[in-house]
């Protein structure tokens, strides 16, 4: 499995917040991942903590390429050969597509023995700013984009059309999709959606640092929670405030 610097540029790293969405859902329910929210689930339970052990062994275990955290275009990577596993999202589905054509097949990430769960987007939201000074413009693209000859451009280009009774022709889309329409796989959003800001950014750094062999998983875990021990109460509420 190929791992390095963010693919979608997020950060000259692996952003580990793609894999943390599989291993959590692997082992707490969507009650618990709440309760990551709120603190009623710790960071620092056992459950985690058993979790992160098992994902920072997988450098050692020879299961990934050495340098995990520093190697560059880990697409090009995988659409080579370099690599049998990336984990990575349905943004790049259309690159390997067209690289790999039928070689290619989406799976969800194997981090629990048992669970059948995938990380899946609500779709994509539209919108225009209050502050635009084109408003009236950006209103018309807007409905261009929910038209059927949009959501035709939108599915040639390999992306999942939102509106009703437009289908993308794209099989790694389609396969991704049947994961949890068709193969009773339980839909989960990504983790970093749901919980504070402030600890997605002190996992960004911390998981990294754990993954490749800095610090301990139990050390990363204790960030996490003093990232969210910081925080007022208004921001741990039942309500999710960012």
């Amino acid at each position: 499995m190929v791992y390095g610097a963010d693919e979608q540029g997020i950060q000259s790293s692996p952003y580990p917040w793609y894999d943390m969405s599989y291993l959590m859902a692997g082992v707490l329910t969507p009650a618990q991942w709440k309760g990551l929210y709120t603190g009623s689930t710790l960071w620092t339970s056992p459950k985690v903590v058993a979790q992160l052990t098992k994902w920072t062994s997988l450098p050692k275990k020879g299961c990934t390429n050495t340098d995990v955290l520093t190697k560059q275009n880990i697409v090009g990577a995988f659409t080579k050969g370099e690599a049998a596993m990336i984990s990575d999202g349905s943004w790049d589905a259309p690159t390997y597509q067209k690289a790999m054509g039928k070689n290619v097949a989406p799976f969800a990430l194997p981090f629990t023995n048992s669970g059948k769960n995938v990380t899946q987007y609500a779709g994509d939201g539209f919108s225009v700013m209050n502050y635009s000074k084109h408003q009236p413009e950006a209103v018309q693209f807007l409905k261009f984009v929910m038209s059927g000859p949009a959501q035709k451009i939108i599915a040639a280009a390999g992306l999942i059309p939102n509106v009703k009774g437009y289908r993308t022709k794209s099989p790694i889309q389609n396969e991704m999709l049947a994961l949890a329409a068709k193969q009773g796989y339980a839909p989960y959003p990504m983790l970093d959606n749901v919980v504070q800001g402030e600890v997605v950014t002190a996992g960004s750094k911390q998981l990294d640092a754990a993954f490749g062999g800095d610090i301990t998983p139990l050390a990363a875990a204790k960030s996490l929670k003093a990232a969210l021990d910081a925080l007022p109460a208004s921001r741990k509420g039942p309500v999710y405030s960012g």
